[in-house]
Order: C-alpha cells, then sequence, then structure tokens
C-alpha cells in the first residue's frame, strides 16, 4: 500500500469518527418543546409558586396569632396589678365575687347594675349615697371582677349569689335594693326572695317583663348584639377588643380612673362569653320576672329618663316611659319621678345626674329610717331588755351543746353575763 492509499484511509476514518459524533449529539441532545410543553411547564413553576405562598401566608398568620395571644395574655396581667378590685373579694363554696361596700347606717342600699354593666357605673351615685347610709354594690358572676359561674346562670342563679355573698360579708339588713336597667328585674327577685329583708326598691330606668312584645325592633337589636357579642369572645382573645377602646362611648362621664378598669375589665373573653350568656336568657329572665307577685305596699321608687338615648326613637323611648307607668303599678306605695334631660345611661354616667337619682334614693332611706323609728316608739316592747347576770350555779347547770362557732353555749352566756372565777372555767369544745 502506498503512501496516498494510506492517507486515504485515514480521511475515511475521520469522516466515520465525526460522523459518529455527530449522531450521538443528535440522539442526546433535548428536544425543543412544543406549545403544550411550554404551558405545562409554565403551569407547575406558577402552582409551586402558589403553593410555597400559601405556605408562608400560613405561617406568618401562625406567627401572628400566637403573637396576638401573648398580647391579650400579658395585658391581661398587666391590668390585674394595675387595677385591682375597690373593694373586697368575697370567696364562695366554688369562686370569689366582688363587694364594694362604703359609708354607714341603716338601712343598707344595694345597687344591681345593668345588663353588661358592672359596679362601676354606680360609681357617682355610691359616693352621693355614701354620706347618707351603708351602701353596697357588687359584680354578678362573670362581670368586673368577680369569677364566672360555671353551669347555669338564671335569674335565680344571681339572686342566691347576692344573698351569699351579702351573708359571707356579714352585710345585714334591711336593705333598699336599686336595680338599673335589667338589674331591676334581678333587683325585684332579690326582694321577693328576701322579702322580710327588704324595706323598699328603687327601679331606674328598668327593663319591663313585656320589652319584647311591645318593643319589637328594640328586642332586635338587643338580638343583633348578641350575636356580635359571640363574634367579641372570639376576637377578645387575640386583645382586638382591646384596641378597640370604648369605641360606643357608653363609659363617657365615669371617672378616669374608673373608667379605665372598668374598660379593661369588659375587653376580656371571659367578660363577653358573660354577656352572651346573660343576653341569651333574656326570655327567661322577663318570664321568670312576669309570674313575681304584686309587691303588696312595699316602698317603692320608679325612676325614669326623660330623653331619648342615642339611637333611640322617641316613640320607643315614650313606650318605655309607658311600661315604667305599669312598673310603679306593682306596689301601692309606689311613685313614679322622671329625671329631666337624662337618658338611659347618663341616669348613672353623667355626674348631675347621678346626683339626682341619689337624692331619690336618699330620700327613700330617710323615709325608711323614719318608720322605723316610729315602729320603735310605738312598740317599746319589743327592745331587747338587759339581760340580768347568771347565778354561778344555774351556769353550771346550761347543757353542753356546741355553737356554731364550736364555743360550748354556757362559755358564751357567761361573758355576756360577765362573770369571772368561775370554779369551771369557759374552754373551746
Amino acid at each position: 500500500m502506498n503512501y496516498l492509499d494510506l492517507e486515504t484511509n485515514a480521511r475515511m476514518r475521520r469522516d466515520d469518527i465525526e460522523r459518529d459524533v455527530r449522531a450521538a449529539r443528535a440522539a442526546t441532545a433535548p428536544t425543543p418543546p412544543n406549545g403544550a410543553a411550554r404551558a405545562s411547564a409554565r403551569s407547575s413553576r406558577s402552582g409551586r409558586m402558589r403553593t410555597g405562598g400559601v405556605a408562608t401566608a400560613a405561617i406568618m398568620l401562625v406567627v401572628l396569632l400566637a403573637a396576638a395571644l401573648g398580647f391579650e395574655a400579658i395585658a391581661a396581667v398587666r391590668d390585674d396589678h394595675r387595677y385591682p378590685p375597690p373593694g373586697s373579694m368575697v370567696t364562695l363554696i366554688d369562686r370569689d365575687l366582688h363587694l364594694h361596700c362604703s359609708g354607714a347606717g341603716v338601712p343598707t342600699v344595694l345597687l344591681e347594675a345593668g345588663a353588661m354593666a358592672s359596679s362601676g357605673s354606680w360609681t357617682h351615685v355610691q359616693r352621693h349615697l355614701s354620706d347618707v347610709t351603708r351602701v353596697c354594690s357588687y359584680d354578678r358572676a362573670g362581670f368586673g371582677w368577680s369569677e364566672p359561674r360555671t353551669g347555669s346562670h338564671t335569674i335565680d342563679d344571681v339572686v342566691a349569689d347576692l344573698g351569699a355573698l351579702l351573708h359571707a360579708a356579714g352585710e345585714a339588713g334591711p336593705y333598699i335594693v336599686v336595680g338599673h336597667s335589667l338589674g331591676g328585674h334581678y333587683a325585684r327577685a332579690f326582694a321577693q326572695a328576701h322579702r322580710p329583708s327588704v324595706a323598699g326598691l328603687v327601679l331606674v330606668d328598668a327593663r319591663h317583663p313585656d320589652a319584647s312584645t311591645r318593643l319589637p325592633d328594640y328586642e332586635t337589636d338587643i338580638a343583633a348584639f348578641a350575636s356580635t357579642a359571640r363574634l367579641a369572645t372570639t376576637l377578645s382573645r387575640f386583645g382586638v377588643t382591646r384596641l378597640l377602646g370604648d369605641a360606643g362611648g357608653s363609659l363617657a362621664g365615669l371617672p378616669g380612673t374608673t373608667k379605665s378598669a372598668t374598660l379593661a375589665r369588659s375587653t376580656t373573653s371571659r367578660y363577653w362569653a358573660s354577656v352572651v350568656r346573660e343576653l341569651e336568657g333574656l326570655d327567661e329572665i322577663d318570664a321568670r320576672i312576669a309570674s313575681v307577685p304584686s309587691l303588696d305596699a312595699l316602698p317603692l321608687i320608679v325612676l325614669a329618663a326623660g330623653k331619648a338615648s342615642a339611637g333611640e326613637s322617641d316613640a320607643t323611648r315614650r313606650a318605655w316611659l309607658d311600661m315604667q307607668e305599669d312598673l310603679a303599678s306593682l306596689s301601692s306605695g309606689a311613685s313614679l319621678r322622671v329625671v329631666p334631660g337624662a337618658d338611659h345611661i347618663s341616669l348613672l354616667h353623667d355626674p348631675e345626674h347621678a346626683r339626682e337619682v341619689a337624692r331619690h334614693i336618699g330620700g327613700l332611706v330617710q323615709l325608711v329610717g323614719t318608720r322605723r323609728s316610729s315602729r320603735k316608739r310605738q312598740n317599746p316592747a319589743s327592745r331587747r331588755a338587759p339581760t340580768a347576770p347568771l347565778p354561778a350555779r344555774a351556769l353550771r347547770r346550761l347543757p353542753r351543746r356546741r355553737s356554731l362557732i364550736g364555743v360550748p353555749l354556757r362559755c358564751r352566756a357567761a361573758s355576756r353575763s360577765g362573770l369571772s372565777g368561775s370554779r369551771r372555767p369557759c374552754r373551746r369544745a
């Protein structure tokens, strides 16, 4: 083979090798995508982006909710330290209730707040009445500083709570019971259950048991607000109601500290849950009060607001005044008095209107006190005669029955009679 043949063969092998390389590259090269393939690829990338966006948003939402829960928890603890109860926390069997008493004298005035309200609403009235007699306001279960009740929450439960609270705190009667708005129902129920201890009743622009039928539009508004309260129960756990504050201005007129404390206690989920329970039970409360008999000759004052509240029509106010006249017919010793220029809320929150309310209550206090003094003068035998000292021999014959405080009765008798130096001194059982 000559040189030309070798060169030709070599060139042919190079051509074959290059052809094989080109064929291999063509076989492994990606196929250019058509329109459908390109759209599918774009959709896949968009889906991955959406999934990632949703996951990021979910994570951010969880973080925000956790932060809101933490904010509400910290704010609640801060408010507990910043706004301690103005009165005393009295322990019942399963919870503590708040009782705020001031002043001295007889009879004792009991102040029952309206729906959604607490003892703070009586601040102006209580301050004026404290100069006249003993006066006590309190928070129903779940409102203000009082712990909520577990289980049922009926009007009879409220009356039982108040009776147990007064007994535990040592606040004896006679009482003049004052109720504002829905608190008028509670006041009437308490007067019925504790009739011997109740010397008078004052209803301050109180709810009538027929309000739901005589004011259907008014009741529709209450039902709508109950739905709002259910939403607020959830939102309050995340501090939303705290951020809104007193948006409706319902606390305007109260002293600064009282307003701040009342607002702090009315933005919690516990408070709104109590509001829902109370509003949902309105029909039951109305039915219960409708069955309460008349008050006979019990001294009764019905105080009515002279003008419509914001958002209340004049027709609604006139119908409400008609119902106040009906309430004044509950007792033969009743009188109806209208406070000019006052609306449903300003009766308690406006300083001047509250002074007028306190003046009317103070007049009833003086009336009851005068009647009590007159009865004592007419029945001198009813006064307890002084106990003569018991002879030591008779004292020893007293039975050793235990008293409620664990001290033998003869020891109590000895302490009353002033005997000392007995052969058998008193000992605790």
